[in-house]
């Protein structure tokens, strides 16, 4: 099988190609955030250099949030148009759980997070049960302070991934006695996003969501103000 897979919903894109669970090719390009425009180039050069053609794809895959909302519609609108195209189906992953499956090869759980401001993150715990991910917290958002007390509640260890938390996770960490992952496995990777996706519920292109768990923040201070 081979799956097409993008993330686009932080600061990093990454798109890549996994076939029978073997990387073909992978891009991670953190960048001055111009995922408009470097999407469609990204995943033209890895079919160009896989010598793959677009219809040879069996299925799509996408994160779907939290994250960015310009970011998220970003993957969204592409691997709808590209599924449409070739009458072929799209998993949607949430992003966490993508950011997890970086960590899929550790014994202890794994807590993902994406800064979600204000002293505030979206967070998921997982463990891996036969490399499969299972929500201890399911996707969630919640001020710094909650995740440290409900982290710091249980016995076991816990991994930290997540991109750009580099002071977060050091607060946390410090905190709870959490294992940081290094730099390299806290960002998006296309391939983690593959990995998912075996794991979800494949839709028809028209039937793939966007997951934000919070409404902007724009739009939650106006609320505030009204």
């Amino acid at each position: 099988m081979k799956i097409l897979a993008v993330d686009t919903t932080t600061n990093v894109l990454a798109a890549g190609l996994v076939e029978n669970g073997f990387v073909r090719a992978e891009y991670i390009l953190d960048h001055k955030k111009a995922h408009s425009q470097k999407i469609m180039p990204v995943i033209e050069q890895i079919l160009s250099d896989t010598q793959t053609d677009i219809s040879e794809i069996d299925l799509f895959a996408a994160a779907n949030g939290p994250g960015s909302f310009t970011g998220i519609r970003i993957g969204l609108a592409t691997v709808k148009a590209l599924a449409q195209a070739t009458g072929k189906p799209v998993v949607p992953v949430n992003t966490l759980e993508a950011l997890a499956y970086n960590a899929a090869s550790f014994d202890q759980r794994v807590c993902a997070l994406l800064d979600a401001r204000n002293d505030s993150v979206y967070c998921a715990v997982y463990r891996f049960q036969d490399g499969k991910a299972v929500a201890d917290l399911p996707p969630t958002y919640l001020p710094v302070e909650k995740l440290v007390e409900y982290l710091c509640g249980e016995q076991d260890k816990t991994i930290l991934t997540g991109n750009d938390m580099e002071s977060l996770a050091g607060q946390i960490g410090e905190a709870c006695s959490c294992i940081i992952l290094p730099p390299a496995l806290r960002i998006p990777h296309a391939s983690s996003v593959a990995r998912a996706a075996l794991e979800n519920t494949a839709v028809p292109y028209d039937q793939i969501n966007a997951y934000y768990i919070n409404k902007p923040q724009a739009e939650r201070e106006y609320e505030q103000r009204q």
